[in-house]
């Protein structure tokens, strides 16, 4: 039997449902666009990307409907753990995706390597270890994280990249901000070939780059960075180390750069690497440069575009056949400002702290001395040498002859040159402090202040310290002082203050200061631990007795916002506030603080803190051990009640004053002190009364420039690194 045709409607009825069907399907897929999606190991039986039901992979989170979300930007929030990926890790390249981890990179371990920045993308990869799938024998011989497309940019920070059987970063043809991140035990630390990339705060050691007969055939110079740059390209190191890393058969164990790339390497350590050819140290060779136009003419460095700067580096412990600390060759430039080169050697031909070869090299206020290698200093062959305001061995291109003693802090460490913690700092008995000339020191490149202004005159040294506190000194450090904080031999300590006293030097840089206090352990209480405060303005107060009238003593109260003055007038001050209770020890340290854009920078260093005990509750006469351990017994009632009557010879009111019900001392002392110190001897507990809101009721952030605002808080002595804001009471709080 013949069907009938199909009527007109009815091929309509077949487009609608077709159209309804695919604007569903269209409906669903856009319904997953989100800004946010989840991801954990520990995933249930319907994962959706939701933080109720997250995926149990990384694919799917970074891949997954890319192309039907790519006008939207994620944040992919990763729960700990240990993850297994099928294949390299690749971003989609169709929208910017944020890869966090919740708990950071001690507990959260990709096992397999990354390509971020692929297409017009800003990635971002933040709080994870990377590790290759397998160790051993059956490792996967690749880079560890990769961008690799020229538009891509990338941001890899709080990571730690390490075993990976090739570069641990591989960084071509895109931009990369690479943030606190540790690249270390890999198959050579970085490489960075026509990319635009900054290292800050980055710890690139431990890795060996060798030569292998195995395709891919790879570059084995620079065991921690290799550059490769063209001229159109950047690269800044900034507050970095580059320590113990080898080129066992090739050049720049440390860091070797061969381009024409512009290059700025600032407050960073280089220390213990190792070249099997030349440069153990810092490496610079020019492509433009070959050994048949090294014999055609001298180079000179007025002709020169300066590409390649460092200042405020330590340059040590490194080695190579030649040029230990700092090789040049091929129409190398290099202008070197600020850095110590020293305990650096040439082993067969010598150059054990610079070797320069048809290059430029301007160095100015350097220390380069006590390094091993005949010759030393090896800059005679058709070099530009230019050295102003320097410590160096020999004077044929300008400078001073290193003295018999440079008058380094510590230079042979605990087991002779070399074994790790030697001190490079300046003692005060230096030559070379003071003996730098200010206008030598580089425009702010690293942007050290955090202030955005990268054109002003770098104002710290290595330490982040201030660097004018005068004529520069030679070298990375700034030589600072100010002397420590004191507990005064005045006594028994108070139960609700701590008292010490501020010599001063006479160093100008010494004479507006804030008092921090950070209270480090409390007896049987919780209130305000680890709470940076500060000491507010000192007043006089009474503490007379009959014998003594009109006696006074210096307060002050602590504070959420410091208070930035000369305290020179208050040689001894005893510190009060709600937070001060018997039987607990405070941290407290001079701060130099200057203010910038309305931000209170902490400029001070070099001065160690000092802990301060208070007595134990009850304890009010000596002796006193230090510790807060002496149990209360009738001398102390009898000194509490002696101060009451205002006895000759009776107690400081700083220790007899000590009632738990008052959240702050009043300065006089009543029955309830008294009734206090009986209470500590029947053996009750002292009992804390915190402030309302919060140990400090300040406001909670203080403003940072967009900049300063990134993703890592970590607090140290109540000051932000990392990025992120600090409000007036020294808590770290993010943006």
């Amino acid at each position: 039997m013949k069907l009938p045709e199909p009527r007109a409607h009815g091929t309509l009825a077949c487009c609608v449902c077709a159209a309804v069907a695919l604007s569903c399907l269209a409906t669903r897929s856009m319904a997953t666009c989100t800004n946010e999606l989840w991801v954990d190991v520990t995933c249930d039986a319907t994962p959706d990307g939701t933080e109720a039901h997250p995926y149990c992979d990384l694919e799917s989170a970074v891949a997954g409907d890319a192309e039907a979300c790519s006008s939207h930007s994620v944040t992919v929030w990763v729960k700990p753990g240990d993850y297994y990926p099928g294949n390299v890790v690749k971003f989609s390249g169709l929208r910017d995706i944020t890869l966090v981890s919740t708990d950071g990179r001690d507990a959260t371990t990709i096992h397999r390597n990354l390509q971020l920045g692929n297409g017009d993308t800003s990635d971002v990869l933040d709080g994870f270890t990377v590790e290759p799938a397998f160790s051993g024998a059956n490792r996967i011989d690749s880079y560890g994280i990769a961008i690799a497309d020229a538009g891509g940019h990338a941001t890899v920070r709080n990571c730690r990249v390490t075993g990976h059987g090739q570069r641990g970063l591989d960084l071509g043809n895109g931009t990369a901000v690479i943030e606190d991140t540790q690249i270390e035990g890999n198959a050579g630390g970085v490489q960075i070939h026509d990319a635009d990339v900054t290292l800050r705060r980055c710890d690139v050691n431990s890795n060996e780059v060798f030569y292998s007969p195995e395709p891919p055939e790879l570059n084995y110079d620079g065991g921690g960075l290799v550059i490769l740059n063209d001229e159109t390209h950047d690269v800044l190191i900034v507050d970095s180390t580059v320590n113990s890393n080898s080129a066992a058969d090739g050049n720049g164990g440390g860091i070797w750069v061969h381009g024409t790339g512009t290059v700025r390497i600032v407050n960073t350590e280089i220390s213990g690497n190792v070249a099997g050819g030349v440069s153990g140290g810092v490496g610079l060779s020019s492509p433009s440069g070959t050994s048949t136009s090294m014999a055609s003419e001298r180079v000179v460095c007025e002709q020169i575009l300066l590409k390649t700067s460092m200042q405020n580096c330590l340059v040590t412990c490194n080695r190579a056949y030649r040029g230990g600390g700092l090789y040049l060759v091929y129409n190398a430039d290099a202008e070197v400002v600020n850095t110590t080169i020293t305990q650096n050697e040439g082993t067969i031909q010598g150059g054990g702290d610079v070797t320069a070869t048809h290059s430029c090299l301007k160095l100015k206020n350097c220390i380069v001395c006590d390094n091993t290698g005949d010759p030393l200093f090896d800059t005679s062959v058709d070099s530009d040498i230019d050295v102003a305001a320097s410590f160096v061995p020999t004077i044929a291109h300008g400078g001073t002859l290193c003295p018999g003693d440079v008058g380094f802090a510590d230079p042979g460490g605990s087991g002779g040159a070399c074994s790790g913690d030697e001190d490079f700092r300046l003692s005060a008995a230096s030559l070379a402090v003071d003996s730098g000339i200010n206008t030598y020191v580089l425009p702010d490149y690293g942007d050290l202040d955090n202030d955005a202004n990268y054109g002003e005159t770098t104002p710290l040294d290595l330490d982040l310290c201030n660097r004018f506190v005068g004529p520069v000194d030679l070298g990375p450090y700034e030589l600072h002082v100010c002397e420590s904080l004191v507990v005064p031999e005045v006594g028994p300590a108070g139960n609700r203050y701590i008292t010490f006293d501020l010599p001063t030097s006479g160093d100008p840089d010494c004479a507006l200061e804030a008092i921090r206090v950070t209270p480090v352990t409390f007896d049987g209480n919780s209130i305000s631990e680890g709470q940076a405060l500060w000491v507010g303005e000192p007043y006089d107060a009474p503490d007379e007795d009959l014998s003594e009238p009109g006696l006074t003593f210096r307060v002050a109260a602590l504070d959420c916002e410091p208070v930035v003055r000369d305290w020179s007038d208050t040689p001894t001050v005893s510190v009060y506030g709600g937070e001060i209770i018997p039987g607990s020890s405070y941290l407290v340290q001079r701060v130099d603080y200057s203010e910038e854009d309305g931000d209170l920078v902490d400029r001070y260093c070099g001065v160690p803190g000092v802990i301060i005990n208070t007595a134990k509750f009850g304890d009010i006469v000596a002796p006193f051990d230090g510790s807060g351990s002496v149990q209360p017994d009738f001398a102390d009632i009898d000194g509490a009640v002696a101060k009451f009557l205002e006895n000759p010879g009776a107690p400081r009111k700083r220790v007899c004053q000590i009632r738990p019900e008052t959240v702050e001392p009043d300065q006089l002392v009543g029955f309830d002190d008294i009734s206090a110190v009986v209470d500590a001897y029947n053996g009750i507990q002292y009992s804390a009364t915190a402030r309302a809101g919060g140990p400090c009721s300040c406001p909670s952030q203080v403003t940072c420039g967009a900049t300063a605002c990134t993703y890592d808080a970590q607090c140290v002595d109540g000051l932000c690194i990392s990025g992120y804001c600090r409000d007036l009471c020294g808590r770290c709080s993010s943006p």
